[in-house]
């Protein structure tokens, strides 16, 4: 099984996602941490830069999710997937693998996202390298876009985490666990 876990940075797809990993048990594959390694190996500089290494994080990302198919370990895959970039490498690669797909889509309202993001950047606990300092005004044009979910087979859940201390999760962590029941 593959849980795949979309959207916005700062969405909390990766907190998300690392629940899901630990009470399932299941491995946790997520982009930035490919990225931050690459930027303690190769060293940051500017934007361009970070886009780069999140290329190639991206490319780690599925050479990873493939190995752990190919032997049967059900994960969870964790990004700000571009459905125009990565639709078709992710469809492909559920097709191969017969597996089975559950897909969270995180939403949150622009002002929270931006809210969130600030926050993030002025904690000081987000690796340096993703330069975001210098993403703001990227992220102000992307928190007003509206990102759809991948195409991909199997059930989408929309998890609105506009107000994280509310979160209802309950319905979506029954469907994933009758999933896993399949595998």
């Amino acid at each position: 099984m593959l849980i795949v876990v979309t959207g916005l940075p700062c969405s909390g797809k990766t907190n998300l996602g690392q629940r899901i990993s630990r009470l399932h048990k299941i491995p946790f594959i997520s982009k930035d941490e490919f990225k931050e390694r690459l930027f303690d190996i190769l060293g940051w500089s500017d934007r361009a830069w970070s886009k780069k290494l999140s290329g190639a994080s991206y490319e780690m990302m599925f050479y990873v999710l493939e190995e752990l198919l190919e032997v049967g370990q059900s994960c969870v895959f964790e990004a700000n997937f571009d459905p125009n970039l990565h639709c078709e490498t992710l469809a492909k690669i559920t097709q191969k693998f017969q597996v089975r797909v559950v897909q969270i889509h995180c939403v949150t309202e622009p002002d929270v996202l931006l809210e969130r993001f600030r926050r993030r950047w002025k904690s000081g606990k987000r690796h340096p390298g993703h330069g975001d300092e210098v993403m703001l005004p990227e992220m102000e044009l992307l928190a007003r876009q509206k990102i759809m979910p991948l195409e991909l087979p199997g059930p989408i859940f929309e998890l609105d985490t506009t107000d994280l201390a509310n979160l209802e999760t309950s319905l979506m962590f029954a469907a994933i666990e009758a999933e896993l029941k399949y595998v």
